[in-house]
């Protein structure tokens, strides 16, 4: 089952905002089999017929049922259930995602 290893929390300006923005620098390794998972808000902030957001727990929870399958189907679990979580509401902002797993070595 997977667990969350590192999860770096929000500050500062949203990435690409201003030209002359600094940003801090994080270091991790990532070891086989490992994910890293960026998203935007967008989809945490994705709400559902009863104006609930979709939440982080619920992101993690997709994550630990997919992490062992491949980066495309990591992607596609996280957009089947935000779909699934919205239940045909408008999306009232973009939603961008981006899935890396380091491949196990054989």
């Amino acid at each position: 089952m997977a667990t969350v290893k590192l999860q770096l929390e929000v500050s500062g300006i949203p990435l690409g905002i201003l030209d002359d923005s600094r940003y801090e620098a994080y270091e991790t390794k990532l070891e086989d089999g490992d994910v890293l998972l960026l998203y935007s808000d967008g989809i945490t902030e994705c709400r559902g017929r009863t104006e609930e957001l979709f939440g982080e727990e619920r992101l993690k929870s997709v994550l630990t049922v997919s992490s062992g399958t491949d980066a495309g189907d990591i992607r596609n679990a996280v957009f089947t259930a935000v779909d699934a979580f919205r239940q045909d509401e408008p999306y009232a902002d973009d939603m961008a995602l981006v899935v890396i797993k380091r491949r196990m070595n054989p």
